[in-house]
C-alpha cells in the first residue's frame, strides 16, 4: 500500500512537470512582457558627454556629429546595422595624452534595451565584464560599454594599457545620467553556467522573420548549449515564425517529435548543418535550444526559467 501511495505521488510530478512544460505560453503571457518595454529615453545630444578634456586627455579637435541618415559617411556598410538596432545620432571625438592617441564613439541607441543589444552583439564570448557603466568589455586596443541608451567605443591608436581604457570609460560614463543598470530581463534566466546574454532587436541569427529576441549561451554538464527566447507580436507571428524555420531552416527528413512537449508545439532536430536542437513555440514566443536534441540537458535551464518567470508573476 505504501509502495502504491509512493508511485502515484511521483506519477502526479511527473505529469504536473509535464503541464508546467506545456503551459509555458500562459506562464510567459503572466507577466505581460518577458523582454521589457522599450522605453525612449534618449536626450538632446550625446555629444555633450564629450568635453574638451577628460581626466588627462584633451580633445584633439571638435565633435563629429553624425545623425541615423548620415551614419554611412562614417561608419560605411556596418551602418544598416545601427540603424536597425534604432541608433539616431553618433558623436566622434579624438582625444590626446602626451603620444597617446583614443577615438570615443558614443552611440545614441534611444532606448536601454537597444544599447544593451548593440554591446552585447559585439562582446566577444568568453570576455570579462567590468564594471564601468553598466557594462565594460575590453580587447588590445579598445574598450566598448553601455549605460542608459548609449554605447560607446574607445578606440586606440595602438595597443593600449587596460587601466587606461577603464579610467576614460568611467569618465565618460560618469557624465551620462541615470543609473547603469542591468537589462530586468535578466532576472528571469538562471545563472548557473550562464557565459553570455546577447540581445537582438533584429535579424536574429540573420533570420529576417526572428526579432526582439535573447541568446543566452550556457555550460552545463561539460556542454555548450544556447537557449534562443524571441518574444514576437502575438500569438499568430510565432506560429508564421515556427513555421518558416522548420520550412527554411531545417530539412524535413531531419525532424523528430521532441521528447518532451514545450509549449503549443515543439520538435527536435539533428541536422549537419546546425548540429542539433530542439524547437518550439509557446503562445507569441518563438525558442530554440541549440546543442543537444534531449529534453534531460535543458530541464535545469528551463526549470530556473519557469520558477523565475513564475515567482515574478505573483
Amino acid at each position: 500500500m505504501y509502495f502504491c501511495g509512493v508511485l502515484i505521488f511521483a506519477l502526479l510530478g511527473v505529469l504536473s512537470a509535464a503541464e508546467n512544460y506545456r503551459s509555458i505560453g500562459q506562464t510567459l503571457a503572466r507577466v505581460g512582457t518577458l523582454i521589457g518595454d522599450d522605453e525612449n529615453i534618449s536626450r538632446e545630444g550625446v555629444e555633450e558627454y564629450l568635453p574638451r578634456t577628460l581626466g588627462s586627455w584633451t580633445a584633439k579637435g571638435d565633435v563629429r556629429v553624425y545623425l541615423s541618415e548620415t551614419l554611412g559617411d562614417y561608419l560605411g556598410g556596418a551602418s544598416q546595422t545601427f540603424r536597425e538596432c534604432g541608433c539616431r545620432r553618433l558623436a566622434v571625438r579624438e582625444y590626446v595624452a602626451g603620444v597617446d592617441e583614443v577615438r570615443v564613439e558614443l552611440y545614441d541607441m534611444c532606448t536601454r534595451r537597444r544599447a544593451f543589444g548593440i554591446w552585447s552583439v559585439q562582446r566577444p564570448e568568453d570576455s570579462q565584464v567590468l564594471p564601468v557603466g553598466a557594462g565594460c568589455f575590453l580587447s588590445s586596443n579598445a574598450g566598448d560599454f553601455w549605460k542608459e541608451n548609449v554605447y560607446g567605443r574607445i578606440v586606440s591608436a595602438k595597443p593600449a594599457d587596460a587601466g587606461v581604457l577603464e579610467e576614460l570609460g568611467r569618465a565618460i560614463t560618469a557624465r551620462i545620467p541615470g543609473e547603469a543598470r542591468a537589462p530586468s530581463f535578466l532576472k528571469y534566466f538562471p545563472t548557473e553556467g550562464l557565459r553570455l546574454v546577447r540581445y537582438f532587436a533584429t535579424n536574429i541569427y540573420g533570420i529576417a522573420y526572428l526579432r526582439n529576441g535573447l541568446e543566452l549561451a550556457y555550460k552545463a554538464n561539460g556542454k555548450d548549449l544556447r537557449f534562443l527566447i524571441a518574444e514576437l507580436s502575438n500569438d499568430k507571428e510565432a506560429k508564421r515564425s515556427f513555421e518558416d524555420y522548420l520550412e527554411f531552416m531545417v530539412p524535413r527528413e531531419q525532424i523528430e517529435q521532441a521528447d518532451l512537449r514545450l509549449g503549443d508545439r515543439s520538435l527536435s532536430f539533428d541536422t549537419k548543418c546546425y548540429g542539433k536542437g530542439i524547437v518550439f513555440r509557446a503562445g507569441r514566443y518563438f525558442g530554440l535550444f541549440l546543442g543537444t536534441d534531449k529534453s534531460d540537458e535543458i530541464r535545469p535551464i528551463l526549470d530556473g526559467f519557469l520558477e523565475r518567470v513564475r515567482a515574478s508573476a505573483r
